[in-house]
């Protein structure tokens, strides 16, 4: 493509994201210093729309963007797009504090990305089956409760406050905790079934209060479900853009949201490159997204714990989109590191 269809291009679609309305030649001429005629501009515009990278709704409308045409403007015209100083710092703010949990950090950056960009959000935890067991610590708080951590390869945490049936002393518990290190470290957890579980309680020592604290522990952190965690948010917000007023065209999305593993289906596939990823309209792998774009990075350590994003029309501004769903990525990937941090330090005041 020679660089005048090249500014043609980006003027057209930088105005359709604007305006929603299609594009004329004069408003191009008009808005955007091209150093050309309004005709010199509808030749070009032909061209493209011979080339497939614009299309003319209706009969004497103006053209808008061709999925075709948006993919070359992500590729090769869209300019990033930097955050103010006060937006990142206020993305900064909103997940800070005291989030001890990953599930409540990812419950806080799902509305705020869906308040920040007004689409629908998305965001995942994945399977359990993804890595397996690196340790497991139980944390003594007294002698009724404690903190049932189990650590992943792929860094993620999953941990529990756990009661003791019975009053528990820091050594009793510090050998349970070897016990079970003796028997899941290592193992995917894809392979901690129930009959694995059930030898392990077996074999577990003969004091009931170990037994029952090893099945309170079994039972709430290492449960033999592998669903994948799904947030989501702002499935409304998607209503605010003019052309999806009608709940009729939404309707695909809602019930999206409704069966979150069609959510799994649809972004597990794009974020397995560890890098953002923006797919748009028919690129999507769900029959009746054509008019939609996703836009989604992946978190955490080495970009392997989870990943989020945001569903909005193919008119989405990519630029900005892009920009906060990478800051609001980068967040949680500290958060990560903070989650990981305050667990180490709760075992280190035991």
């Amino acid at each position: 493509m020679d660089e005048r269809k090249r500014q043609v291009l980006d003027a057209i679609i930088k105005d359709y994201i604007e305006t929603a309305e299609p594009v004329g030649s004069r408003a191009v001429a008009k808005k955007y210093d091209l150093g050309v005629s309004p005709a010199t501009i509808r030749n070009e515009m032909s061209d493209l729309e011979d080339l497939g990278y614009i299309e003319q709704p209706h009969t004497s409308a103006g053209r808008r963007p061709s999925d075709k045409g948006y993919r070359y403007y992500v590729d090769y015209l869209m300019q990033k797009e930097e955050l103010l100083p006060e937006e990142t710092e206020f993305i900064k703010q909103s997940l800070c504090g005291e989030i001890t949990e990953l599930e409540e950090g990812m419950k806080r950056a799902v509305k705020l990305l869906s308040k920040l960009t007004n689409y629908p959000t998305i965001a995942v935890m994945p399977q359990k089956d993804n890595g397996r067991v690196e340790k497991i610590q139980l944390v003594f708080l007294n002698e009724t409760q404690g903190i049932a951590v189990v650590l992943s390869d792929t860094g993620i945490i999953n941990h529990s406050l756990i009661s003791f049936p019975q009053p528990m002393n820091p050594l009793a518990l510090s050998d349970l905790e070897y016990f079970l290190n003796s028997k899941l470290a290592g193992l995917k957890f894809e392979e901690i079934t129930y009959a694995v579980l059930r030898d392990i309680v077996n074999k577990a020592p003969q004091h009931k209060e170990l037994v029952a604290v090893t099945l309170d522990l079994l039972e709430k952190v290492l449960n033999t479900s592998n669903d994948e965690k799904v947030f989501t948010g702002g499935a409304l917000d998607m209503l605010s853009q003019p052309e999806f007023q009608n709940i009729e065209t939404c309707k695909k999305v809602l019930e999206l949201f409704e069966h979150k593993e069609n959510v799994v289906d649809i972004l597990q596939p794009l974020s397995e490159t560890n890098e953002t990823v923006i797919a748009i309209g028919s690129e999507l792998p769900y029959e009746g997204m054509e008019d939609y774009s996703i836009v989604v990075a992946p978190y955490g350590k080495d970009k392997k714990n989870g990943y989020i994003g945001v569903l909005g029309p193919t008119r989405m501004s990519y630029a900005k989109t892009v920009s906060l769903v990478n800051c609001i990525a980068e967040e949680l990937s500290k958060l990560v590191d903070k989650t990981n941090i305050y667990i180490k330090e709760q075992k280190e005041n035991e």
